[in-house]
């Protein structure tokens, strides 16, 4: 992965220094009938490749740093940088077919001044999806492969993108959340803490229940055929809520390793545990 990418930074690198000596050597192509739409989109090819290529060694220097274990630069930085630039491609070439058509770009943008508001009104929600997306991929709350719950729903950040942040949850379902609507709701960020500390969230039915210390008992004596995986002595019953009819609960254990088939077969247990107790 590595030397494909290196291969990609010097092939680009190559592109770049050839359109580089087309741009300022317009008497290659001057003659041409179509030179100014050549030499607009030389300039065009030119801000891309550059960019393009800055991302790449920048995404490389990140591997390298990270198998040396001296670089903390974050993989939400990466992302922030491939979002910043689709929107400078998309703006590039909006710009470019203007530039074409023969517009004065000043005077499109004095002239459109008004429609562009409208427009900016209409659109603001996508906007705001795509801003927050950027502010997304700098940020340090939340990164790739982070474990967090959102709306009672537990699961892993696979991916920041400029409209929707994918989950993929706990039932190995994907999940696709507005950009807006992650960073306005309240966030459990698992991995900012222990990541091998896990739950399992039930609920009981208050008649079902002898005891906390019994209902806790039944469930660590089920776990014993995982305890080759679990840390000792680090189980914890938690009450969440206690109602009138149910008691909300919290069981709490530590894995030895992150293995995610190990906390899925943990969750499987107590769940089951907890369903044979309230069937009886």
């Amino acid at each position: 992965m590595k030397r494909e990418r290196m291969i990609k930074i010097i092939i680009s690198i190559l592109l770049m220094i050839f359109f580089l000596f087309l741009r300022t050597h317009p008497e290659y192509y001057s003659k041409l009938t179509n030179a100014a739409i050549i030499r607009t989109i030389l300039s065009l090819l030119i801000l891309l490749i550059s960019i393009r290529t800055i991302i790449e060694i920048t995404i490389v220097y990140t591997i390298v740093g990270k198998e040396m274990n001296k670089n903390r630069t974050r993989d939400n930085i990466l992302v922030g940088l491939k979002n910043l630039y689709t929107i400078i491609v998309v703006l590039s070439i909006f710009l470019v077919i203007l530039s074409l058509m023969g517009l004065d770009l000043k005077q499109v943008f004095t002239s459109l001044s008004i429609v562009a508001a409208a427009i900016a009104i209409v659109t603001k929600e996508f906007i705001a999806e795509i801003i927050i997306g950027i502010i997304n991929g700098f940020s340090s709350k939340i990164e790739i492969d982070d474990i967090v719950e959102y709306n009672d729903q537990k699961g892993k950040i696979v991916e920041l993108g400029l409209q929707k942040i994918t989950l993929l949850t706990e039932d190995d379902e994907v999940l696709y959340v507005a950009n807006s609507k992650f960073y306005n709701a309240d966030i459990v960020n698992y991995t900012k803490r222990n990541i091998r500390s896990m739950s399992v969230d039930f609920q009981m039915d208050i008649n079902k229940i002898r005891s906390v210390e019994e209902l806790e008992k039944k469930l660590i004596l089920a776990c014993q055929p995982m305890e080759h995986y679990l840390v000792p002595d680090s189980y914890n019953l938690k009450l969440l809520k206690v109602s009138k009819d149910v008691i909300d609960f919290k069981f709490q254990y530590v894995l030895k390793e992150v293995r995610k088939e190990i906390h899925r077969q943990v969750r499987r247990i107590v769940l089951r545990t907890v369903a044979n107790i309230v069937t009886k």
